[in-house]
């Protein structure tokens, strides 16, 4: 996967603030000059180049930035470029990896949530303009995943009923089996010593 990615911009009313960047999991938040620094010290920023004008431009060309999400206030984003963009999400492609049923491109959100698209929901999405940076589109019609994977995706115009669902991990199942082994070791013991107590009782009794 590339180092980091950006996903936003942000502002503060219509005062500019940075970017959110997504890097190994994490959401990192960065300036512009921080971001300007990384890339002329040759780190891995993917999304954004230096302008001629020394400004921070998409990287349309490396990456196929198409278009950027501005996060304006809490749960408020709109897109950067509005022109004939109808959509309040996109989504980067990150990826891919090898399944039973061929590959699988990885895609995070804008609001940092994982999706995984087939080859037909890629070509789908990128043409709705839902998807807005990590793979470029080629002269000859194709689309590529630039830096991610080395197959090329064949355009496609059809429909698609493939439902996008995020990956979750599920621990916790293991903890509460260890819980109630433990409660159950710790309500051995007084049974046992009950026990004792009742067969002294009954030998005192014969006795008499």
């Amino acid at each position: 996967m590339c180092t980091k990615i950006v996903m936003n911009k942000l502002y503060l009313g219509n005062r500019e603030l940075g970017y959110e960047l997504f890097s190994d999991g994490e959401i990192v938040e960065m300036t512009e000059k921080q971001i300007i620094s990384e890339i002329k010290n040759g780190k891995g920023i993917r999304g954004l180049v230096i302008g001629d004008s020394g400004k921070l431009e998409l990287d349309a060309a490396g990456f196929g930035m198409r278009n950027l999400m501005e996060k304006r206030h809490i749960g408020n984003y709109k897109p950067m470029i509005e022109d004939g963009c109808m959509v309040n999400m996109f989504v980067t492609v990150i990826g891919s990896k090898e399944t039973e049923n061929g590959v699988v491109y990885e895609g995070i959100t804008n609001r940092f949530k994982r999706v995984d698209l087939d080859e037909a929901l890629l070509v789908t999405y990128y043409n709705m303009g839902i998807i807005n940076g990590g793979v470029i589109l080629k002269e000859d019609g194709t689309l590529d995943v630039p830096k991610c994977q080395k197959e090329t995706i064949k355009e496609q115009v059809q429909e698609v009923e493939t439902t996008v669902e995020a990956e979750f991990t599920a621990e916790p199942e293991t903890e509460e089996s260890i819980e109630v082994e433990n409660t159950s070791e710790e309500k051995t013991e007084p049974v046992e010593e009950e026990t004792k107590k009742k067969s002294t009782k009954g030998g005192k009794s014969r006795r008499k």
